[in-house]
């Protein structure tokens, strides 16, 4: 494709003038990162007095909140206070380890609460808040349900998972996140590093043909990665052409010599053979990426809020809804271990090809009687959970599923469904004049419609407007409230 603008930062082709997301978000990156104390006063203090401005995503608190927390931890019990007092509930990581006092608001708001979108918040909060009895109200709601139960997908134990921990049926906590934190940073391809992003392998895929690659291999045993208690080396391994359309993760088996085992898998619509859209050169580009270990921690959350930071513990950047998969020996949760932004190490070049994704790797301890696990899958975004909405909607829109951001073919074509099912249920209305085409011709047996394609429906009752983005030459986009 030629395209008329080129990104001073990076030489990347673009259609627009000026600097491309990857250059302008490690620009912003740089530039909160080397806050002084009286800047970062300043934008607590800001937040603070602005506090219910978290609710626009557009507005530069949100972007002003996430800096704060990823980049220097620095959000504190005075922010938590006044949030829980304006009642601002989303993002929910505002009240991670909030102080006693904050939590006992948000257990009492919950234990109010009357309607599903309202205790699905308040749940998020207090997961996020994650002590001894934040766990305790969350067991009691698991196990004496309240009127709203029936309003929401999944029990209290899921929206655990989104503070990094669960429970089981015997009420004992399961933490499901380290805390610790390092980044992969760009070094050299001759570093010595003890984490490695893409690894050649010899063998090839069943489904499609193509090459094996080792997307992480880690050793344990080095000083940095204590915090993990893995005496040796973890490999995860898969085919980077197929694990994004796979039935479930890609599963393999590690032993600590090195060694690895990868189990068998399943196309996810039935198919036995796909095609490889993978080229000797994006292989080229995968397994000779420089990125290493850095040398120093970060906050947890450094890498949850961005989609071109590569990370070793701490938080995920979950595409929705934290999703953590069960070990496919004992059927326990996997503790969540790395992630891999597809766009960091590999530059996208058709767009009937590939898709930008992360690469999440998780792994389970097991038994010492079987070798460990460890599972390496892209992010999904189904959603699982009611997400609170403007107050101003209708009942008809206010709990409707979105996606932040598409992180797989699929993902986008499983929100054109949706978009389809409440078109034809009648509720919501496709405003065709903003449509680039007809639903069901977004994707032929020629390719995609577009490169970049845009439909809107409106509620039929409140008048409420919802925006499905695809950018399918770079991937992801969206599908949320308003226009845009």
């Amino acid at each position: 494709m030629s395209l008329n603008y080129i990104c001073p930062g990076c030489g990347t082709s673009l259609g627009y003038e000026g600097l491309c997301w990857k250059c302008k978000s490690e620009q912003e990156r740089k530039a909160a990162l080397a806050w002084t104390p009286e800047q970062i006063g300043e934008k607590q203090k800001n937040l603070i007095q602005n506090i219910q401005r978290l609710a626009e995503m557009e507005d530069p608190e949100f972007t002003d909140f996430w800096q704060l927390l990823s980049y220097h931890d620095a959000i504190t019990p005075e922010i938590q206070r006044v949030a829980l007092a304006a009642e601002v509930f989303w993002p929910c990581e505002i009240y991670y380890h909030a102080p006693a006092d904050v939590r006992d608001g948000l257990i009492h708001a919950l234990l109010s609460a009357e309607y599903s979108s309202a205790a699905s918040n308040l749940m998020s909060c207090l997961a996020m808040q994650g002590d001894d009895k934040a766990m305790e109200t969350l067991l009691e709601l698991e196990r004496n349900p309240r009127p709203w139960r029936k309003g929401l997908y999944v029990d209290p134990s899921s929206y655990a998972q989104i503070g990094g921990w669960t429970f089981n049926k015997e009420g004992q906590k399961i933490q499901l996140n380290f805390d610790t934190c390092y980044p992969m940073v760009k070094g050299t391809t001759s570093e010595k590093s003890p984490v490695r992003i893409g690894r050649a392998r010899e063998d090839t895929c069943p489904h499609c043909g193509g090459r094996m690659v080792d997307m992480l291999v880690l050793d344990g045993r080095d000083e940095r990665l204590k915090f993990l208690g893995l005496d040796g080396i973890l490999t995860a391994t898969c085919c980077p052409n197929c694990v994004g359309f796979l039935k479930g993760p890609a599963f393999n088996s590690f032993t600590l010599d090195g060694g690895v085992e990868v189990f068998p898998s399943e196309l996810f619509d039935g198919a036995e053979k796909t095609d490889c859209y993978v080229s000797p050169e994006d292989y080229k580009a995968l397994t000779e990426n420089p990125f290493v270990l850095g040398e120093a921690p970060v906050p947890l959350f450094y890498g949850a809020a961005c989609q071109d930071v590569n990370t070793v513990g701490g938080f995920a950047n979950w595409v929705q809804d934290a999703e953590y998969t069960t070990c496919p020996h004992c059927g326990k949760p996997m503790k969540y271990l790395a992630q891999i932004q597809w766009d960091t190490v590999l530059t996208v070049r058709r767009a009937r090809s590939m898709w930008n994704s992360a690469r999440t790797a998780i792994s389970c301890p097991c038994s010492t009687s079987r070798p460990k696990k460890v599972a390496q899958y892209e992010k999904r975004n189904t959603s699982r959970y009611l997400r609170k909405e403007a107050s101003t909607m209708c009942e008809h829109c206010r709990n409707i599923q979105t996606w932040r951001k598409f992180d797989a073919p699929k993902d986008y074509l499983a929100c054109i469904a949706y978009i389809q099912q409440l078109v034809s249920e009648g509720e919501f209305e496709l405003m065709q004049e903003e449509s680039t085409c007809p639903l069901e011709k977004v994707k032929t047996e020629d390719g995609w419609a577009d490169e970049i394609m845009a439909h809107m429906i409106r509620c039929k009752h409140c008048g409420q407007i919802f925006t499905c983005v695809v950018n399918t030459w770079r991937g992801s986009e969206h599908f949320r409230k308003g226009k845009g």
